[in-house]
């Protein structure tokens, strides 16, 4: 699919954003996607596609000289970023100081985390297997060096991605490195939903029995609430059935059976 906001310069060939499967059509498209997404734009922005599109695509040379003029000198991503806001009026003065101030800020974080704030995207957007190629190349240094809490935060994202995957002993692992090195409570709570979604992994009882009696009882409380939610949802009640009848496998209906309820409780992640 593509963003339709423009019908009036849409570019014959448009242009493909892989990490959200979109196509962009036009120079006010690309400016609602750099607005809405910057957090997929690294510091190769803009590449050689994306200049020729705008240049032939949307028919604006003038822009496209410009952007490759400030590429030669070195200007970074967010600089060029607002070179196409600004060139293209698609935002009031408004939007352009909001997203001016975002993009300072990004411009101050290291390279890993700018590729973290990528991943952290994709995992919100689902794409749980591009987030965890990202989080890999960020623990093996790819993008510079990675202390312990940003570590913690990378392995305690990759849980929350592995989960989604249905990996949950890895999913376990990961969350519970996470909590070596980030002491927080949550992480304790996310494990607690973790050995409720697979009684297979292994419980680190040492992990859990710190945690208060009345603490524990509140997150066994949000468990059940979720499943509630979803108990009623016609795809869980089609695959219990297709369950009993062996329509398919074991594997495929605990995807099918949790993915509605775990998916209530992923929104209280963070």
């Amino acid at each position: 699919m593509g963003y339709i906001l423009c019908r009036d310069a849409e570019a014959e060939h448009p242009y493909y954003v892989k990490e959200l499967s979109i196509n962009i059509y036009s120079a006010y498209e690309l400016c609602y996607f750099i607005y809405h997404h910057s957090a997929l734009l690294g510091d190769d922005f803009p590449d050689e596609q994306l200049l020729r599109f705008i240049g032939s695509g949307c028919r604006m040379p003038d822009l496209e000289r410009k952007l490759r003029k400030g590429q030669a000198e070195g200007e970074d991503a967010e600089t060029l970023m607002m070179t196409i806001l600004q060139d293209v009026h698609y935002y009031g003065e408004r939007e352009l100081r909001q997203i001016q101030t975002h993009l300072s800020r990004r411009r101050l974080l290291s390279g890993s985390e700018k590729v973290k704030q990528k991943a952290d995207y994709l995992l919100g957007k689902r794409r749980f297997q591009a987030a965890l190629n990202l989080y890999e190349k960020i623990l093996k240094g790819e993008f510079g060096e990675v202390d312990d809490g940003l570590r913690g935060r990378i392995r305690y994202n990759s849980g929350i991605a592995l989960a989604g995957l249905f990996m949950f002993r890895d999913a376990a692992e990961a969350l519970t490195e996470a909590y070596d090195l980030l002491g927080q409570e949550n992480i304790l709570r996310d494990l607690r939903f973790i050995y409720e979604l697979d009684d297979t992994v292994p419980v680190r009882s040492d992990l859990l029995d710190q945690v208060q009696p009345r603490v524990h009882m509140r997150w066994i409380e949000e468990i059940a609430q979720a499943k509630e939610r979803a108990a009623g949802d016609t795809r869980v009640l089609k695959a219990r059935e297709a369950l009993e009848k062996g329509a398919f496998s074991r594997r495929e209906a605990v995807a099918a059976l949790t993915d509605e309820w775990k998916t209530e409780y992923r929104g209280m992640f963070r």
